[in-house]
């Protein structure tokens, strides 16, 4: 991805920090779900976070099912990309989310 696809990434984090005071944890586990999908985006050569469509979150939630991920896990994982594009949207860096509408399976 480009360069100010990392400075995105951190603005959003830094945001949770101090904006919401978001607990340690939570800033952790999201610092991770989304450079796993920034990996994601980057395996595929995707240039920006605006170039991830829908169809692509579909095809990473999979591949991440596929290696016995949790339902659980994986709400977690939509749910910081979700955040992460709604900060988008706000900022005016981002015209719409791709991760709306899309859910977790769920627990067998």
């Amino acid at each position: 991805m480009q360069d100010d696809a990392a400075g995105q990434l951190e603005s959003f984090l830094e945001s949770l920090r101090f904006q919401r005071r978001a607990s340690r944890h939570t800033l952790d586990a999201y610092t991770r779900d989304l450079a796993r999908l920034r990996d994601f985006c980057d395996e595929r050569g995707l240039k920006g976070w605006t170039d991830l469509k829908t169809a692509d979150l579909r095809r990473y939630i999979a591949d991440r099912r596929g290696k016995k991920i949790g339902s659980r896990s994986l709400q977690r994982e939509l749910s910081a990309a979700r955040g992460f594009f709604d900060f988008l949207i706000k900022r005016g860096e981002a015209t719409e989310n791709p991760v709306q509408g899309l859910r977790a399976p769920k627990s067998p």
